[in-house]
C-alpha cells in the first residue's frame, strides 16, 4: 500500500482546503500539489522499478532462448516446461503491473476532480497535471 495514492490522505487535505474556503480563510493548496506531486513520483518509481525489473528477466530468456518459436523444437521437455513457467510468470508480473498502473491513474484523476468539486475557483488542477 505504500506504494500506491495515498488517497485517504490526499482528501482531507481537500477536506482542510474545503473547511477554509468555507470560513472564508485563504485556500493555500500548496501543501495539497506537494502531497501530490509526492505521491507520483512514489507511483512513478515503484512502476519503473518493477517494470525494469521484469523487462529485464525477459531480456534474460530472449538472451538464452532467442526471439523465434522455432528454438522450442531444439529444447527438451524439461526446458520447454522451465520457459513456459518463466513467460506465464512473466505475463502475470506485466499485467500486475498494468493494473497498479490504471488503479492509480484512476486515483490521480478522481482525487483532482474532488480537489475541482470540493474547492471551487481554484485553478483547474486538469491543466496542471
Amino acid at each position: 500500500a505504500a506504494f500506491y495514492i495515498n488517497y485517504k490522505g490526499l482528501k482531507k487535505l481537500i477536506k482542510a482546503a474545503q473547511e477554509a474556503a468555507k470560513n472564508g480563510e485563504p485556500v493555500d493548496l500548496a501543501e495539497f500539489f506537494f502531497a501530490l506531486d509526492r505521491n507520483l513520483e512514489d507511483v512513478d518509481s515503484f512502476y519503473n522499478k518493477k517494470y525494469a525489473e521484469a523487462y529485464r528477466r525477459l531480456k534474460v530468456l530472449q538472451d538464452r532462448y532467442g526471439r523465434t518459436p522455432e528454438i522450442v523444437a531444439n529444447l527438451d521437455d524439461d526446458e520447454v516446461e522451465e520457459l513456459m513457467g518463466a513467460l506465464l510468470e512473466l505475463r502475470s508480473q506485466f499485467r500486475k503491473l498494468q493494473w497498479f498502473g490504471e488503479i492509480n491513474r484512476r486515483g490521480f484523476v478522481k482525487i483532482t476532480k474532488k480537489l475541482d468539486k470540493k474547492v471551487p475557483n481554484t485553478t483547474s488542477t486538469q491543466h496542471n497535471y
